[in-house]
């Protein structure tokens, strides 16, 4: 894949995800974002860290660049019956920095920051794309002693929102904090706030709009805030209104809840039916 073909990057860690039996799942938003991507007509890559035996899905349209890491990031999730989560941090994969950007890739059209683990360094609020998204979760959760996932500030808010074009999070993400919510959407173009099965709020250079729902059967939550910043990160790069690109994000993710993992991937009947063109 040349510098001149790649549209869309995803940087963060892959993941593994441990099953209430033992079994693993890989995960992560880079994953489900990508595949998102290239399901959407677009060349899709992924740079991430993980241990040289961690094993990769086949994921059409995307390339993945593994680099070296000590450890793979694990995480143990708990949902409890309205979809919340609970985690537990088992191992985290060494950092990533923008001097880990390969020569061929910087030039893509957008740039997906997508950590889960706090793992993408300062360094990448200066990486330089014609369109770049945000999805902060991984910004703002620590892990304590006993592994388990907690909320903590985020130092470097204010420098990676104000180079960033779009930006995606939950209530979960903040708390519910309104000032903080508030103060963010000040300093980006396009904010948008998930609120799960109650649609979310569209926040644009400050200014709020509600967007609501697409009714859906929960099976399995995993990955459908990943699948929704890529279809709007994507939308949004094809100039799309943010009121279409919002409408057909919350589209793919409520369809997406009704799979298990990376089934959930938009597919074409998916795709027409939410809109896009």
């Amino acid at each position: 894949m040349s510098a001149a073909t790649l549209d869309y990057l995803a940087v963060g860690h892959l993941s593994r995800d441990r099953l209430p039996d033992g079994r693993f799942r890989l995960g992560g938003t880079v994953l489900y974002a990508a595949a998102t991507a290239a399901a959407m007509g677009l060349r899709a890559a992924v740079l991430t860290r993980a241990e040289a035996t961690l094993a990769l899905p086949p994921l059409p349209g995307v390339t993945v660049e593994v680099l070296p890491s000590k450890a793979t990031t694990t995480f143990r999730n708990h949902y409890d019956v309205r979809g919340r989560r609970t985690q537990h941090l088992e191992a985290v994969a060494d950092p990533l920095e923008a001097d880990d950007l390969p020569a061929r890739w910087r030039r893509m059209s957008v740039l997906h920051l997508a950590p889960v683990a706090g793992e993408c360094g300062a360094s990448w609020a200066d990486v330089a794309a014609p369109f770049v998204g945000l999805t902060p979760q991984g910004f703002l959760r620590r892990r304590r002693a006993d592994g388990t996932v907690v909320p903590a500030p985020w130092p470097q808010a204010e420098r990676f929102l104000r180079h960033s074009d779009a930006v995606v999070l939950s209530t979960e993400d903040v708390g519910g904090d309104e000032a903080l919510i508030e103060r963010w959407a000040s300093l980006c173009p396009l904010l948008v706030l998930t609120e799960g099965a109650a649609g979310g709020r569209l926040y644009r250079r400050g200014r709020m709009s509600r967007y609501a729902p697409f009714p859906a059967t929960l099976r399995d939550p995993t990955g459908a805030g990943d699948i929704f910043a890529a279809a709007f990160f994507v939308a949004l790069r094809r100039r799309w209104p943010p009121e279409e690109a919002v409408r057909l994000a919350a589209c793919l993710a409520a369809a997406s809840v009704e799979a298990v993992g990376l089934a959930g991937v938009p597919d074409e009947a998916a795709l027409h039916r939410c809109g896009w063109r």
